[in-house]
């Protein structure tokens, strides 16, 4: 919004934002649209999240819903780079970091799995994702998940009450006098 005069920038301010904000903006009363200082600070203080650091973004990743756990992998080692966390130097800082990577993985047993083994580096534990997922595929292209069945009750739907015979006070049915008339 550079160049623009104080009034151009808060009047061109709703075409560069989304609904929501939008609909935020819509609420403001008029003194907070007064001068772009104002509107810039209450927008910010609204909308802007404080930046995170890259190491608390280490430290804070989670794998995602639907995220393969070799592509969780590669992104957490990638933050851990990130923020200077060398994992390859020596055996405290890797066995540290692999223990880490298991509490954030969503798979709690492989989780647990691979906090029960020592690996020697990274690469091992890469070649262990890659044997297990590789193994996955093969599991599930042989023994596909069958669906399970669901069993409805049988249920006439289309049976009225006035339909069913009448019962007596023995539990018998009796002709109605009607039936026998000609």
């Amino acid at each position: 919004m550079a160049g623009w005069t104080n009034k151009e920038t808060v009047a061109n301010f709703e075409i560069y934002i989304g609904k929501s904000v939008r609909s935020w903006y819509m609420q403001l009363k008029p003194e907070a649209k007064s001068s772009w200082a104002v509107l810039r600070q209450r927008f910010i203080s609204r909308w802007a999240q404080p930046k995170m650091s890259k190491e608390d973004k280490y430290h804070q990743m989670l794998q995602e819903p639907g995220e393969d756990v070799l592509e969780f992998f590669f992104r957490f080692n990638h933050a851990a780079r990130n923020c200077n966390y060398e994992y390859s130097k020596g055996r405290s800082k890797l066995n540290e970091h692999v223990r880490r990577f298991c509490t954030k993985i969503q798979d709690v047993e492989l989780g647990k799995r691979i906090g029960e083994n020592m690996f020697k580096d990274i690469d091992e534990l890469e070649e262990y994702l890659d044997h297990k997922d590789r193994l996955n595929t093969l599991f599930d292209t042989q023994h596909p998940k069958k669906k399970k069945e669901t069993t409805r009750p049988l249920v006439a739907s289309n049976v009225f009450a006035a339909q069913l015979p009448k019962l007596d006070q023995f539990g018998m049915t009796h002709a109605r006098t009607s039936d026998f008339q000609a």
